[in-house]
């Protein structure tokens, strides 16, 4: 089974249960060889915290359960890829913040940037209420020109980029 997993906040979990009903303790492997090393002996629990992982990384991970009487079962081994999706980093150019007699046709501007090279589309939001409403969605320039606008008027806009 292989698995796509964010590079943050991510547990390993399994179920368990013993026949009898003994106490079953657990032994989990975990890491970037396809015969895991063991990261935690003799836990209670049926879930193991992982540590930041490595972005585009394929791990593997098994666990050992063992009852008070000497029995064992040991679960297949299972890996997963990570990844990571860093956020856009998104920089609002023109107009300026709070400028003022910009005219009645103005160009909204910004930059963008992703770490992992992906294609960028954008929501323009723009409004006399704060927040604005949205204008425009999906648009993959970085500006705008806007022609519409009323003189005297205070006007809200923001970009949200999406990758």
């Amino acid at each position: 089974m292989i698995m796509i997993v964010d590079t943050t906040g991510t547990a390993l979990t399994w179920n368990s249960t013993d026949p009898e009903g003994d106490a079953i303790t657990y032994d989990v492997y975990f890491g970037t060889d396809a015969d895991p090393p063991m990261v935690s002996e003799a836990q209670t629990d049926t879930f193991y915290i992982l540590p930041t992982l490595s972005s585009v990384t394929v791990y593997y991970w098994y666990v050992i359960a063992k009852d008070s009487y000497g029995n064992i079962t040991t679960g297949s081994t299972r890996s997963f890829t990570s990844w990571t999706n860093d956020p856009v980093e998104l920089t609002l150019l023109q107009p300026d913040n709070n400028a003022t007699e910009t005219g009645i046709n103005i160009n909204l501007q910004w930059t963008a940037s992703d770490d992992e090279n992906e294609a960028i589309t954008y929501d323009i939001y723009l409004g006399r209420n704060n927040p604005p409403g949205q204008v425009l969605s999906g648009f993959t320039d970085t500006i705008i020109n806007i022609d519409t606008l009323s003189y005297g008027v205070t006007y809200y806009w923001k970009v949200i980029a999406n990758d």
